[in-house]
């Protein structure tokens, strides 16, 4: 195998692995991104449902507006239940209208989760909070729960791996290039003094001429002495 052959192997396989890592360290930290900022918006959203909400002992009703447009669209990717403390709905928004969604959830008082369920191939996910809500008569324990189906989630994930793999690609292929025209301009040397020996070969002259830099300059001095 050539020298300049295993250069050029050793550098590719040099680049693929940091490309490599440096695409799953900025996917990763993408994804990360995003979910903090779905969790904060889910917080947000259901911090102001909870405001709104209107509880008796009756029942729990809510604002027409339901607060967020969202809401009031069946099938619009965001949900929101009411549950009691057996998990049944008291209320739920006007978005759940034929949509196949999780069961609402209920949980203690206090308590919170952020998670991910699946229906008929569909992610989604939520956030729950337990409270313990205080009536004219006494204290009614409800769970609300937030629910986002995370299709344009993946849709805007797939994007950004199909354009960052798209541009790490074109980057390593940029790179190779020009490593490759800088070895072949370093490794230059090596082939004039290549040439001068078939020229001392030939009989064409007798020793080599040129100058050459300092890391074979001493070769090319030795060989002269040899001749």
């Amino acid at each position: 195998m050539s020298l300049n052959l295993r250069i050029i192997l050793s550098a590719t396989l040099v680049l693929v692995i940091f490309i490599s890592m440096t695409a799953v360290t900025l996917e990763r930290a993408y994804v990360d991104s995003s979910e903090s900022a779905l969790r904060d918006r889910l917080t947000s959203q259901l911090y102001a449902l909870m405001a709104a909400a209107d509880v008796s002992d009756n029942g729990v009703t809510m604002p027409s507006s339901e607060l967020d447009a969202l809401l009031g669209l069946p099938s619009s990717g965001v949900y929101a239940y009411v549950a009691d403390q057996d998990g049944n709905a008291m209320w739920s928004s006007s978005s759940v209208l034929g949509a196949r969604l999780p069961q609402p959830t209920a949980l203690p008082s206090g308590e919170q989760r952020f998670i991910k369920t699946k229906v008929d191939d569909v992610k989604f996910y939520s956030y729950i909070y337990g409270v313990n809500w205080a009536t004219d008569s006494r204290e009614l324990p409800l769970t609300f729960n937030i629910i986002t189906d995370l299709r344009s989630f993946e849709r805007q994930l797939t994007e950004y791996r199909t354009t960052l793999l798209s541009w790490l690609v074109a980057m390593a292929l940029l790179l190779l290039v020009t490593q490759a025209i800088i070895l072949r301009w370093g490794l230059s040397p090596l082939r004039k003094v290549g040439r001068e020996l078939s020229l001392i070969e030939s009989g064409e002259q007798q020793q080599i001429k040129e100058d050459y830099p300092r890391e074979i300059e001493r070769l090319t001095d030795n060989i002269n002495i040899l001749l």
